[in-house]
């Protein structure tokens, strides 16, 4: 199926300063909800929604259905009137969508309907994954929450106010990433690594090239594990701290990977000095 520009992360998407710094939260989807006791790393299973016609399920439906196979025009016609007087146009509209993550499918897992002309629509999914320094970590699988209000008569998606749990892969295929990338980086070779470079301190894998001791690994770690992880956190956004793992290497030279999830594995995206370990 081709990959399609996807509305469902578009309202907070992060932008740059004048000064070409990315000011970024690191997430690609709409408004991100703060830290909650859902698992990042957990899998859903959920039963369809069925939308009936004049219902909020039906009006989510019909503007995802026009969000995965790019009819913006028509997706823009289901957002609510404050979205619609904020994109200006369709033509708008679709400029916004120029520089987002693209969407391969979706399920509509729920619709409350809260009264008082609102609702409230949830839907997983599925997304073309990629690390990116100005866009952040887009997962594979989200959960998206979409509001809506009935004005003139209609359901409409209210986009601003959009939120999303993202689904990451299985956390233990960090370690084994990590792994497979530095056994390739002793024999001088690269796996399982960021095409967008490391970051931090890429000294330290250069320094693995020609060792011959096994690879030895410690406990898998967040970001709060680094002896600076500022690095990180400048070019992906805070968000990073919840999805980044760092896995120390003990030999046959001693630093800090940090993996980030792109799609169903993990890649290398930097190297850090160990905690306690001067620059």
């Amino acid at each position: 199926m081709v990959a399609v520009v996807a509305v469902v992360a578009v309202a907070a998407l992060a932008l740059r300063d004048d000064g070409g710094t990315s000011t970024n939260t690191g997430v690609p989807l709409p408004r991100a909800p703060g830290r909650t006791d859902h698992d990042p790393f957990a899998r859903r299973a959920d039963v369809p929604v069925v939308a009936t016609p004049g219902s909020p399920a039906e009006a989510a439906t019909a503007f995802l259905d026009a969000e995965v196979v790019s009819d913006l025009e028509t997706s823009f016609r289901y957002l609510s009137a404050d979205d619609r007087a904020e994109q200006g146009t369709p033509a708008g509209w679709q400029e916004t969508h120029a520089d987002l993550w693209t969407a391969r499918s979706y399920r509509l897992t729920g619709v409350v309907d809260e009264g008082s002309d609102g609702a409230t629509a949830t839907a997983d999914v599925q997304l073309e994954p990629m690390v990116d320094e100005f866009v952040g970590v887009v997962p594979a699988r989200a959960r998206l929450t979409l509001p809506l209000v009935r004005e003139e008569g209609s359901w409409h998606v209210v986009f601003a106010d959009s939120t999303y749990e993202p689904e990451y892969p299985d956390e233990a295929g960090a370690a084994q990433a990590v792994r497979t990338w530095a056994e390739a980086r002793t024999r001088c070779a690269t796996a399982d690594e960021w095409d967008g470079g490391l970051l931090d301190s890429p000294y330290l894998a250069e320094q693995l090239c020609g060792t011959h001791d096994d690879v030895r690994l410690g406990r898998p770690d967040t970001l709060d594990a680094l002896a600076d992880a500022g690095p990180y956190l400048a070019d992906f956004g805070e968000r990073a701290a919840d999805w980044a793992r760092v896995v120390p290497v003990e030999g046959p030279v001693e630093l800090d990977a940090v993996a980030a999830p792109l799609g169903d594995r993990w890649v290398v995206i930097g190297t850090s000095p160990p905690r306690g370990a001067r620059r």
